[in-house]
């Protein structure tokens, strides 16, 4: 067994072992007891397949994006890393900014708790490298303002 393949043993643990002196890749993906899938049975409707998750999904994902935002610029938006640092700036100073792309200049913002997001609701009106943007409380359903 070479040097490098004795590195990757230690690095991975026991979760990828090495046979004949190669990787077995396979156990690099076995699931963690921390994950895990369900399968939800598409349906079909109008000649379209659908898949309905039970409402408890749904209502998990609705309590992770409930102290959210979502931004959207009435023009471009500044780059996309560059603002990040910006929102980093402006609104993580009472905990994480987590911001994610969802659309052409459209953005959602999680924030630590709903009284950082109020906070930011309250002080507005908002522009971000002097361009304006339309910051709205984040629901479910939600569609981009016609602008």
């Amino acid at each position: 067994m070479g040097n490098k393949a004795k590195r990757l043993s230690v690095a991975m643990g026991s979760k990828a072992k090495l046979v004949d002196g190669s990787m077995d890749w396979r156990k690099l993906f076995v699931p963690s007891t921390e994950q895990s899938l369900q399968y939800f049975p598409p349906k079909v409707a109008e000649g379209s397949v659908l898949v309905e998750p039970p409402p408890e999904v749904f209502d998990i994902g609705v309590q992770v994006w409930a102290n959210s935002l979502i931004l959207q610029f009435i023009d471009r938006s500044p780059p996309f890393e560059s603002l990040k640092r910006t929102l980093q700036h402006l609104w993580g100073q009472n905990g994480d900014v987590e911001i994610k792309s969802i659309g052409t200049n459209l953005y959602i913002v999680r924030l630590s708790s709903a009284e950082v997001r109020d906070a930011i609701l309250e002080g507005g009106p908002w522009h971000v490298q002097n361009k304006p943007v339309i910051v709205r409380k984040w629901e479910p359903g939600m569609t981009r303002f016609a602008v």
